[in-house]
């Protein structure tokens, strides 16, 4: 009993198959003839793309190289103290940006300034 149930749903399923397999089949030729028409289309986008982005990596490395050329000329015109001293005016703009306090050590410690008493001719 079992087996002649299970035979007659092969056979619906196998029936069913033959038939929508010209419709499947039409289909699936449809999408490849417009999927090369999409692709022709987008081969003239692509190779504009390439061009556009080729020339963007190129400005992008003349952009790099004048940087960098400027920064190698101001480390010639710069002394050693004059960069220790942008370096420690930079972290203490950081510190006044965040709302931060000096570190308490420094602040104990920092310079005050006191006015000296002038003498006064007598």
């Amino acid at each position: 009993m079992k087996e002649m149930f299970l035979k007659k749903i092969f056979r619906i399923v196998f029936a069913i198959s033959i038939i929508l397999a010209p419709g499947i089949m039409k289909a699936q030729s449809a999408s490849t003839s417009s999927e090369s028409e999409v692709s022709k289309a987008s081969k003239g986008k692509r190779a504009s793309h390439k061009a556009a982005k080729r020339q963007w990596k190129e400005d992008r490395k003349k952009k790099h190289n004048k940087d960098k050329s400027l920064r190698t000329y101001q480390k010639r015109t710069q002394t050693k103290d004059t960069r220790k001293r942008m370096r420690e005016s930079r972290h203490k703009a950081e510190l006044n940006n965040e709302h931060k306090r000096e570190f308490f050590v420094k602040r104990w410690f920092k310079h005050r300034h006191v006015h000296k008493k002038k003498k006064k001719d007598r």
